[in-house]
């Protein structure tokens, strides 16, 4: 994560997105909720080229995960709706 701030951002070295920045965003998008904007667990690392394509769209997997943090106390009923 201190990577993320100097000018030799991380690079992915293997796979198929190898070569490329790593770049951190949200899961579920901050427009959706902010309760969950600066919550490590709403964060992944991922290809910078993979971060563009998916935009702020709210998908089956965001739905999946919004509804398990929300009984774990990590979502509240108001931001689950």
């Amino acid at each position: 994560m201190i990577k993320f701030g100097k000018r030799n951002p991380p690079t992915i070295t293997k796979g198929p997105y190898a070569g490329e920045i790593v770049n951190g965003d949200h899961i579920i998008p901050r427009s959706e909720t902010s309760a969950l904007d600066n919550t490590l667990f709403n964060w992944e690392m991922i290809p910078l080229t993979l971060n563009q394509k998916k935009s702020v769209k709210v998908g089956q997997r965001q739905l999946d995960l919004a509804r398990r943090w929300n009984p774990a106390g990590l979502l509240s009923d108001e931001e689950l709706g």
